[in-house]
């Protein structure tokens, strides 16, 4: 009530604050894939973005997730460039720790990164960096810097606050952290599956509201909410949810324009096919985990950090545009105006 008559004024200024992610995320989109494809297809990526009637339509919301999307596809391109150097520099290291750290501040599902780049350069430097002699210890040593990188933009992003708590000290309210609560002791003991186990006592080293936000969160997933879909309300969701919302949303030329781009991907060699792996591997993981997560289905908006890489690998179908047949340019022209329109 004390800024009644100012209320538009601050809304005003916090939707603005939230468009430089989205002018980010159109950035990143167009260097990835530029730098995979060809400026072309940089062009198309990026003119998918800014066309999307999804990413228009939130881009402007204070919400996280086109924040998230942007620092999700910032944090993966970093990894990117840090992946697919034959004898990695600390300066890709630094700064693909910041980005993954950034991007933990903007939404939990970013989470997901983690094991994934973990994974992928398991791999990278079973199948390359050991043919450039880069050894152990130093992937071993990149991989510490990069997670203190991280844990440090998390903490500064909660300013410390309370960080480094007992596990067994926090109360948890998800069947997931805080385990079913059938004990003889109190709600509160009961509602950490740690308290009695030699975790109990382990620093955590990330600060408690950032904990306990997961919590919340993974307590809103397991309780089922009423959902509509196709004309049909339900309590709790649907796994094919967003497989239809993205379908509903988005104009259906992408689905043209994506059909094309998979056609290159029976010509790939071992380079290129690690390229992509690293493209589509977090996409296809995080619409899973999303997907999986029934218990809320409310909006779209929750794939957004999906998007970025599938316009990135969309803008593929522009590669070699000089050189494919007749017909298959004027389909993707058609696609492109399509989407536009």
């Amino acid at each position: 009530s004390l800024n009644r008559e100012r209320i538009f004024s601050f809304v005003t200024l916090a939707r603005v604050a939230c468009l430089p992610f989205s002018a980010l995320c159109g950035y990143v989109i167009y260097r990835w894939s530029s730098e995979l494809y060809g400026w072309r297809s940089g062009v198309l990526a990026l003119s998918l973005w800014a066309f999307s009637p999804t990413v228009l339509g939130h881009g402007a919301l204070i919400t996280s997730d086109v924040a998230a999307a942007a620092l999700a596809l910032t944090t993966m391109y970093c990894a990117w460039k840090w992946l697919r150097e034959p004898k990695p520099s600390l300066s890709a290291v630094f700064c693909l720790g910041i980005a993954l750290g950034i991007g933990q501040l903007t939404k939990f599902t970013l989470v997901l990164l983690v094991p994934i780049i973990a994974v992928l350069a398991a791999c990278r430097f079973a199948y390359g960096w050991q043919r450039h002699s880069v050894p152990l210890r130093q992937v071993a040593g990149h991989a510490v810097a990069i997670g203190l990188s991280c844990l440090y933009i998390l903490n500064v992003g909660y300013a410390f606050e309370a960080t480094c708590q007992p596990l067994g000290s926090f109360s948890f309210a998800s069947m997931a952290l805080g385990g079913s609560g059938e004990s003889d002791a109190t709600a509160s003991e009961s509602h950490n599956r740690f308290r009695r186990n030699m975790l109990a006592a382990l620093p955590v080293p990330i600060p408690k509201n950032y904990v306990m936000g997961i919590d919340a969160q993974r307590s809103d997933f397991e309780n089922k909410f009423w959902c509509y879909l196709l004309g049909t309300w339900q309590h709790g969701g649907w796994w094919y949810y967003y497989i239809i919302a993205l379908a509903v949303k988005e104009p259906c030329s992408l689905a043209i324009l994506l059909g094309v781009s998979l056609m290159r991907l029976r010509r790939l060699d071992t380079a290129s096919a690690f390229d992509h792996a690293v493209l589509l591997i977090p996409a296809v993981l995080m619409f899973v985990v999303v997907s999986s997560q029934t218990g809320i289905n409310i909006g779209v908006r929750y794939t957004l950090p999906v998007l970025p890489f599938v316009f990135v690998f969309a803008g593929g179908c522009a590669a070699e545009f000089t050189a494919t047949t007749h017909l298959k340019r004027i389909l993707v022209v058609f696609a492109i105006c399509w989407y536009a329109t």
